[in-house]
Order: structure tokens, then C-alpha cells, then sequence
């Protein structure tokens, strides 16, 4: 049994939102473990493409983490987005962009 969502009324209401989100059929996101110590409230998926029967894509795969800690820490100053397009095994990690956060 997975544990209830918690957070912020507004957190809680972005989970809502992309839980409700519909995709292509050969798109298939579901929800996996977020990450429980980078901040208090964390949500994550993943997306495959095409995924063969035992859930891999030979096509593309990814994952997103949503993280929200009302404390805004300095050490969350700087955000960074990765693209990682990793085939099992692999240690390379491709970064694509970064943007500085307007919190200055």
C-alpha cells in the first residue's frame, strides 16, 4: 500500500493535475517513488515509448521529479535541467540546459 499524498494544498493540487493528464496511446507515464530526502514534498513519473511487454522501450524513456520545500533553500539558487538518455548500463549523462532561478 503506498502512502497517502501530502504537502501544501497547492502541491497537493499539482499532483492532481498531472495524475489527470491524458497522453497518446503509444505514450505511457505512470507515477514511480519520488525521491523522499531532497524536500518535503517530492512527485515523480516516468514515460516510455512504445514499451514492449515487460515495460522497456527501445524507442525513449524519461522521468520527471517535481520537488517543493517552502523554505526556497539557497542551495536550490541555481536549477539545472538534464536530458539523460541513458541505455541500460550506461554512465553518460548529457546536460542541455540551466537556468538561473528569478529568486535571485
Amino acid at each position: 500500500m503506498t502512502e497517502p499524498p501530502s504537502g501544501t494544498p497547492e502541491f497537493l493540487a499539482v499532483g492532481d493535475e498531472l495524475r489527470g493528464l491524458r497522453f497518446r496511446d503509444d505514450f505511457v507515464v505512470r507515477e514511480i517513488a519520488a525521491p523522499s530526502s531532497l524536500a518535503p514534498d517530492a512527485i515523480a513519473f516516468a514515460g516510455d515509448v512504445r514499451p514492449e511487454d515487460d515495460g522497456e522501450s527501445m524507442y525513449g524513456t524519461g522521468r520527471i521529479v517535481i520537488l517543493h520545500d517552502e523554505s526556497e533553500p539557497d542551495a536550490w539558487g541555481e536549477l539545472v535541467c538534464m536530458l539523460a538518455g541513458l541505455p541500460p548500463g550506461s554512465e553518460n549523462i548529457a546536460v542541455f540546459g540551466g537556468q538561473r532561478s528569478t529568486r535571485g
